[in-house]
């Protein structure tokens, strides 16, 4: 039998359409933010709209290579970093997220580099975060809800600790992420 958390949540309460990106949650929403990041972005991505701000930077709704909607995070790289252009610890994170392969975590699909901007492509979780639904619904999550957010949470965790001997220290509302893919998932990110 197929684990599908989301079954009855995908089609009603927490997979509804995100609300458009607001200044007061911190992150730009007007056409500034994309045409500055359009300027450093590689020819194989085109910026569709601004989804969100990540641990490094800018995230970005996209098309890569034509054909795959996907996230991309646009990281600025500093001169402090190394000959790559990456710091230590997004050197790090990008290794990491190269080796996982589970339903439970968000996927990494390319890195791409132009200029001074890193951009990592992910699959895109197009329900948003578990923080976006608290604020769309303006009520806490159901019994049934909680169930199938922690459910994944606990096995995308037992997965990084077991099989990749990572441990994943920013577990939060705002990096547990929904999808409508598959019939609903919950997936782990950053």
């Amino acid at each position: 039998k197929a684990w599908r958390p989301l079954n009855s949540l995908a089609r009603h309460r927490l997979l509804r359409a995100p609300p458009p990106l607001r200044a007061a949650r911190g992150v730009m929403a007007d056409d500034s933010v994309i045409s500055a990041a359009t300027a450093d972005c590689p020819k194989q991505l085109l910026i569709v709209e601004q989804i969100g701000r990540g641990s490094y930077g800018a995230v970005f709704k996209a098309l890569y290579d034509g054909s795959q909607i996907v996230a991309a995070k646009a990281v600025p790289l500093d001169a402090a970093s190394d000959s790559t252009g990456l710091s230590g610890d997004l050197q790090n994170e990008v290794a990491l997220m190269r080796e996982c392969d589970s339903p439970f975590i968000v996927r990494l699909l390319q890195c791409l580099k132009k200029q001074r901007t890193l951009w990592i492509c992910m699959e895109l979780c197009d329900g948003g975060s578990v923080v976006d639904v608290l604020r769309r619904t303006r009520s806490p999550l159901r019994e049934d809800e909680v169930a199938a957010v922690a459910s994944a949470v606990v096995r995308g965790l037992h997965y990084l600790h077991t099989e990749r001997k990572i441990l994943h220290r920013d577990i939060k509302a705002g990096n547990v992420l929904l999808t409508t893919a598959g019939g609903g998932g919950v997936k782990l990110c950053d």
